[in-house]
C-alpha cells in the first residue's frame, strides 16, 4: 500500500494561503428520491444491516434501517443478496491531471520552479479523464487531487467522481499545500543520520517560510502551518485502492479498520466527516453497491452513485473488453 506521510501543509490566514482562504463547499443538487431495499448494508458506523433499506431523497441518505418505511411512489432498487457500501475515497491521487505517462502533453502535475503554493489542481483537472470511470467503476465516488513536484508543489482539491465539468465535480478548494518534505523512512539509516537528511530537506522550506514571514511582518499579519499524514492508492490507479487495502488486511490490519481507512478516515482527515464516509442519514448519498467485500478482486461492482444519481458503470476497460470477448475466433 502506497502511503504518503507528511504530504500536506495546512496554511491558515499566512502569507501563502490563496486570495479566497475559505474552502468552499459546493452543496448536493440533486433531486428526487428513491429506495435501495433487501440489502446487507455496511454503514461503517455500527453492526452490519441485513435486509436493510437506505432511502436517498434530493442525494442525501434520508433513512437507513431493518424497518424503514418506503416513501409512496418511491422507485425502489431491489438489493437482494447484494451490499451497499459508503462510497470509497482516496485521499491523495493526480487524477485529472495526468493520462498517459509517454506523452507529455497528457501530465499537468508539475509546474516549473521548487515553489509553487499558489498552484490550483482544480483548474487543470481534465473531466474527459478515462481514468475516472475506471476509478468509479472499482468503487471510488470521491477523490483528492494534487499537485506533484519541486518542494512546495501547490494546493489540491476534493472531487467527485461525476459531473461535466471541474466546477460540477470539485466539492473543496483548496485543502492543503501538497508535497511537503518528509523524515526518512530508511531503517538502515541512523536516527542521527536521518535527522540531518530531515535538517538538509526542510533547509530551502525553511528559508522560502522565513521569507515568507517578513512579507506578512511588513503587511501586519501572522501565518500558521501544520503538517499532516495521509494514505491513498497510487498516484493515477486509483481504481487499485481496495486491492492495496486487502494487501494490508493480510499484513495484520484489522479488516473494519481498512475498510475505515478508504471511506470513514479519510472523510474525517479531510473535514466532510458530515458529509462522506458512512451510510447514515443527512450524509450524501455517495455508494457503491457491490457483489461482495470491496477488498476482493473477484468482487464486482453493480451500481454506483454520486450525490444520489445512479452512475454509468462502464469505462474503457469494460469496453475494451466487450470488444474482444466478440472478437472472431479463427
Amino acid at each position: 500500500m502506497t502511503v504518503a506521510c507528511s504530504v500536506g501543509a495546512f496554511l491558515r490566514e499566512g502569507a501563502l494561503a490563496p486570495v479566497d482562504t475559505a474552502a468552499r463547499e459546493r452543496s448536493v443538487p440533486t433531486r428526487g428520491f428513491y429506495a435501495i431495499r433487501n440489502a446487507t448494508v455496511h454503514p461503517m458506523s455500527g453492526a452490519v444491516l441485513k435486509g436493510a433499506t437506505v432511502v436517498i431523497r434530493d442525494g442525501r441518505i434520508e433513512a437507513v434501517g431493518t424497518n424503514v418505511p418506503i416513501p409512496r411512489n418511491a422507485p425502489v432498487y431491489d438489493a437482494k443478496g447484494l451490499h451497499p457500501y459508503p462510497g470509497l475515497i482516496d485521499a491523495s491521487t493526480t487524477l485529472g491531471l495526468t493520462e498517459i505517462g509517454s506523452i507529455a502533453a497528457t501530465i499537468d502535475t508539475t509546474e516549473t520552479g521548487s515553489f509553487n503554493p499558489n498552484v490550483r489542481a482544480e483548474i487543470a483537472i481534465n473531466p474527459e479523464s478515462e481514468l475516472i470511470p475506471v476509478a468509479r467503476v472499482a468503487g471510488i465516488t470521491t477523490a483528492v487531487s494534487a499537485p506533484t513536484g519541486g518542494i512546495l508543489s501547490g494546493m489540491g482539491c476534493v472531487m467527485n467522481l461525476d459531473g461535466w465539468t471541474w466546477e460540477q465535480r470539485v466539492l473543496k478548494l483548496p485543502i492543503e499545500l501538497y508535497n511537503f518534505p518528509e523524515p526518512s523512512g530508511d531503517a538502515a539509516q541512523s536516527a542521527e543520520a536521518r535527522r540531518r537528511a530531515w535538517e538538509t530537506r526542510m533547509r530551502p522550506v525553511k528559508e522560502f517560510l522565513e521569507h515568507a514571514r517578513c512579507y506578512m511582518r511588513a503587511h501586519s499579519a501572522e501565518g500558521q502551518t501544520g503538517v499532516f499524514c495521509i494514505a491513498s492508492s497510487d498516484s493515477r490507479n486509483v481504481c487499485n485502492l481496495p486491492y492495496h487495502g486487502a494487501t494490508a488486511v493480510e499484513h495484520g490490519l484489522p479488516y473494519e479498520e481498512e475498510l475505515k481507512s478508504i471511506t470513514l478516515y479519510p472523510a474525517r482527515t479531510l473535514g466532510w466527516e458530515h458529509r462522506w464516509g458512512t451510510i447514515e442519514p443527512g450524509k450524501d448519498a455517495n455508494l457503491m453497491l457491490t457483489t461482495g467485500t470491496p477488498l476482493d478482486i473477484r468482487t464486482q461492482g453493480v451500481q454506483g452513485w454520486i450525490e444520489g444519481r445512479p452512475v454509468e458503470m462502464t469505462s474503457k476497460h469494460i469496453r475494451l473488453d466487450e470488444r474482444y470477448r466478440k472478437r472472431p475466433k479463427e
